[in-house]
């Protein structure tokens, strides 16, 4: 409770006027948003808040991961627009896709070049959601961002070394094909088809038993055949 007291000088002498108000609602309501508070200067990812009445799209907040993540202190980016961390790198086809959201008021994730104030550059997914009052009306957009840039360079490796696991696959001189499970035929590549005289389309899909059929026919009768579907198995064979 807030507690006011006052000093009255009436006819009969001074009199203390006092007056009592409720403040559990604003002390709960204060509680909960230094606990939201407290929570976004927790979080990992980097949060901004952008104020939508200004035609600039001011910043208004940056948490402490945001300033991690792009080298900016909090003072330095409040007033300025996020385009700051673009630099002269504005022809990102995701900046268009988050501009238009704005204006739609509507939610969107991309995935664009950053910079830090350092001016290294890091790959930035941002979530972008708009914040609306009482009425309905769109006040701020809440951004939310994490640095991808080693999980997007984990993915360029990946793409890379699938590439010239391809490029050896195809060009090598010795015969591949590749089956999974269930035991269907996937790939092969042009030396098998070179070697054996079969062609791609009858063998993608075949079983392993199929194949087995298919590569004894080319086999001479005269010589031991080892099963390909044993070959994991020596006493198999």
């Amino acid at each position: 409770a807030e507690v006011a007291l006052g000093l009255l000088d009436t006819a009969d002498g001074p009199r203390l006027t006092c007056i009592t108000r409720d403040q559990s609602e604003k002390k709960m309501a204060e509680d909960q948003l230094r606990l939201f508070n407290r929570a976004l200067e927790c979080s990992a990812n980097g949060v901004v808040i952008v104020d939508l009445s200004y035609p600039w799209l001011p910043v208004i907040y940056a948490n402490k991961a945001f300033e991690r993540i792009t080298g900016y202190t909090s003072e330095e980016v409040v007033g300025q627009n996020c385009k700051l961390l673009q630099g002269d790198d504005q022809d990102q086809p995701e900046i268009a896709k988050l501009r238009a959201a704005v204006k739609n008021g509507i939610e969107a994730t991309v995935t664009l070049r950053n910079y830090r104030k350092d001016g290294t550059m890091f790959w930035n997914k941002l979530s972008i959601a708009p914040v609306r009052a009482g009425d309905g009306a769109i006040t701020h957009f809440v951004g939310i961002q994490s640095d991808v840039s080693a999980a997007r360079r984990a993915s360029q490796e990946l793409a890379e070394h699938s590439a010239r696991l391809d490029t050896v696959f195809s060009m090598s001189p010795d015969g591949f094909v590749l089956f999974e499970q269930p035991g269907r035929l996937v790939d092969v590549n042009r030396a098998f088809t070179g070697m054996t005289g079969l062609t791609r389309e009858e063998l993608e899909g075949c079983s392993v038993e199929q194949f087995e059929e298919m590569l004894r026919e080319r086999c001479d009768p005269q010589l031991a055949y080892y099963k390909v579907g044993a070959l994991d198995d020596p006493e198999g064979a």
